[in-house]
Formats: structure tokens, C-alpha cells, sequence
């Protein structure tokens, strides 16, 4: 039998948890953008600059590792992941250089999280797809919580800079272990196809709808988690992704098996529903226990819903296409953040924590209800499970 996890699934899964870990730190980038004097809409503006220049790269990104390859494409990545990292540690005002580095963060963002999960893609076997994507995806889930807590004990320590700079070395490791991966795209794929078209293909765009509005919604967290734990007095960065990231490994180890066995298509709402619930317990916090609960909701959506969607989007398209569909995949959850992260803003801004969060659970509510409505069956074009 095929083994689900070979010696490249195992380099990528640690490669893209360094650089999880590395870029998961700036979510305490707010702390440092208030004491620069930001204020909720302009720290939305400023989150939003990674996932904007990740929505119009990506889908190139994806064809270009379909045409020369998957090692190549992933350690320039690396390289201006780096970069960006350490040009961190300078940043010290809301200036030009802040954008730069924003900017550097969302190329090396653009490329790094569509390939190393196209390579995850490559090695593992059809059958144990979604099982396969779902663990592949906790090098993603365990930097939630580890680079939450390292910055919640480093930050009031160190500071800033000190964050940064292990940060960077960090995503130096990352960069090391790009250099042993070998390449894994089908020597047929390597010519030029249409990619921007499989955003219109019937049997895609209830995945898109459903992925794009899931993130719409993390934006409220993703992005504002760090204030609300300020502002209230609830919890912690650290605490809140400690418990989502917990959650969603433990579904992933454990219960990875379920979508495979009972379908992709049918377990993706109850996830969608999970987040539903997170969102509400949130809106509703009083305790310090109603954000661990919230993080234990919202986790549980988290582990199901990236693996679900990343594996029947593979399954609908041809092998051959598989860089350039997961580049697009990749690229329509960041348009979430785009679209979630300036708009959540404006809303906590001037309606507060509560109203922010009750918006996200019908965004996710509404992105069920489409999927549920268009993804019909079409046995000639899918071979994803009922």
C-alpha cells in the first residue's frame, strides 16, 4: 500500500511550519502598530496589504510552479520570506518602509503557502487526500499557538524588535530546509494553461464562495484577536490560538479520517457551522472562559473547512492543473482577508467588538447557504466523494 506521508511530505510539513511560525508572530503586529499611533481602520488597511498582492500573485504563482517546477518558485519564496523578516527589526514608525516590508511579506506570503501545500498535494495518495491535507495543514494550525505565546512572554520582556529577530531566524530554517526538497510536478504539466477561467468553472465556484467567505469572517480574529484581548480584558493572543490550534490538530490527528470516509461534501457545513458558533460566543464574551471556548468553536471550523475545500478543489481539476488550481484556492481565502480586514475594521471602529463579530457569523452563514445552494452533483466533471 502507499504510504500516506514520504520523506518530501515530511521536509515541506517542517518547512512550512518554521515559516508558519515565523510569519504566525506578526499577529502582535497590531500591539506595535498602536504604539505607532494607528488607529482600527488603518491596521486593517495595513493587514490587508499581504492577501491584496497574494490575490493578484497567486494564480501566476501556481502556473509558474506547474511550468518549471515546484523547488524553484518555493526557495525564492523562502529567500524574500527572509528578507521581509528581517527587515522587520527596523520598522520603527508608520513610513514607507512598513509598506515595503508589507509588500515583501505579501510576495514571499503569495508564493511560500500555495506551493509547500501543492507539494503536500504532489506525495499524497488520491484516496487519503483530505486526511493527507488535513495533516499537512497542522504545520499551519501549531504556529497559531506557539508564535502567539512566544510573543505574549517575549513582547513584554524584549519588546518588538526582539520578536522580530527571532522571527527572522525562524524563517532562516525554513529557507535551510527548501534547499533539500526535491521537485515533485508531473514533467507533463510543465506548459502554459489558462488559470484565471477555473474561477468561473460551475463545479469550482460554490468552493470559492464557501472559502472566500469563511475568511471574510477570520478576518475578525486574524487581524483583531490582539486588541480585543486588550481592550476587554479577555484572554490572550496566545490563549485564544492556543485553544483553536488545539482543537484543530486534535480533529486533524484523530479525526482526520471522517471527511474521507463520509464525504468532503458533507461535513463541510457542520465545520462552517463550528466557526458559526465560535463567532457567537465571542460576540457574547464575558469571561476569560468564553474566548477558550470561542478558540475551541472556531478551531474545530478551522480544522475541517482549509482541508475539505483544498481537497475537492484537486479532485475537480486535472493533475496537471493542480500548482495553478491550489494557487487559486490559496489566493480566493486571501481575498477574504482583502475584503475582510478593512471592512471588519470600519465596523469595530465604529460599532464595536460585538457587532464586528455577529457580522462574521452571517458572512459565514450566508457562504453555507450558497454552497449548499449551487454545489450540485455533476458526476461527469467530479470525482470528489458524495
Amino acid at each position: 500500500m502507499q504510504r500516506t506521508y514520504n520523506r518530501e511530505f515530511v521536509l515541506a510539513f517542517f518547512g512550512y511550519f518554521l515559516a508558519g511560525l515565523a510569519f504566525g508572530g506578526y499577529l502582535h503586529l497590531p500591539g506595535l502598530l498602536r504604539d505607532f499611533g494607528a488607529n482600527d481602520t488603518r491596521m486593517g488597511i495595513i493587514a490587508a496589504v499581504p492577501p491584496a498582492l497574494s490575490v493578484l500573485l497567486r494564480p501566476w504563482i501556481g502556473q509558474l510552479s506547474d511550468r518549471v517546477g515546484r523547488r524553484p518558485v518555493l526557495r525564492a519564496g523562502s529567500a524574500i520570506a527572509l528578507a521581509a523578516c528581517a527587515l522587520y527589526v527596523v520598522v520603527d514608525d508608520m513610513g514607507p518602509l512598513l509598506y515595503f516590508v508589507r509588500i515583501l511579506h505579501g510576495v514571499a506570503q503569495a508564493i511560500l503557502f500555495a506551493v509547500y501545500f501543492t507539494v503536500a498535494s504532489d506525495h499524497v495518495p488520491a484516496a487519503r487526500r483530505t486526511q493527507g491535507l488535513a495533516i499537512f495543514g497542522i504545520a499551519g494550525m501549531l504556529p497559531l499557538a506557539l508564535s502567539g505565546a512566544l510573543g505574549d512572554w517575549i513582547v513584554p520582556h524584549f519588546g518588538y524588535r526582539a520578536l522580530f529577530i527571532a522571527l527572522a531566524v525562524l524563517e532562516f530554517g525554513s529557507f535551510i530546509l527548501t534547499l533539500f526538497l526535491k521537485e515533485s510536478a508531473p514533467a507533463e504539466a510543465r506548459g502554459r494553461r489558462p488559470v484565471l477561467g477555473m474561477l468561473t468553472r460551475p463545479e469550482l465556484v460554490p468552493l470559492w464562495i464557501a472559502i472566500f467567505g469563511f475568511e471574510v469572517a477570520a478576518a475578525t480574529y486574524f487581524t483583531f484577536i490582539k486588541t480585543f484581548t486588550l481592550d476587554t480584558h479577555l484572554g490572550s493572543v496566545g490563549e485564544f490560538f492556543g485553544f483553536y490550534s488545539g482543537a484543530a490538530i486534535v480533529l486533524r490527528v484523530f479525526f482526520g479520517w471522517i471527511p474521507d470516509r463520509l464525504g468532503p461534501r458533507r461535513t463541510l457545513v457542520p465545520a462552517l457551522g463550528a466557526s458559526m458558533l465560535g463567532y457567537a460566543v465571542l460576540a457574547n464574551a464575558t469571561t476569560e472562559i468564553d474566548v477558550i471556548v470561542a478558540g475551541l468553536l472556531t478551531g474545530t471550523g478551522h480544522g475541517f473547512v482549509y482541508p475539505i475545500v483544498a481537497s475537492l478543489v484537486v479532485s475537480r481539476v486535472a493533475d496537471v492543473e493542480r500548482g495553478a488550481s491550489l494557487a487559486l484556492y490559496t489566493a480566493v481565502y486571501e481575498a477574504g482577508l482583502l475584503v475582510g480586514s478593512p471592512i471588519i475594521g470600519a465596523v469595530l471602529e465604529h460599532y464595536g467588538y460585538d457587532d464586528m463579530f455577529w457580522l462574521a457569523f452571517s458572512v459565514v452563514a450566508t457562504a453555507a447557504i450558497l454552497f449548499s445552494a449551487l454545489d450540485h452533483r455533476r458526476p461527469a466533471l467530479l470525482r470528489a466523494g458524495p
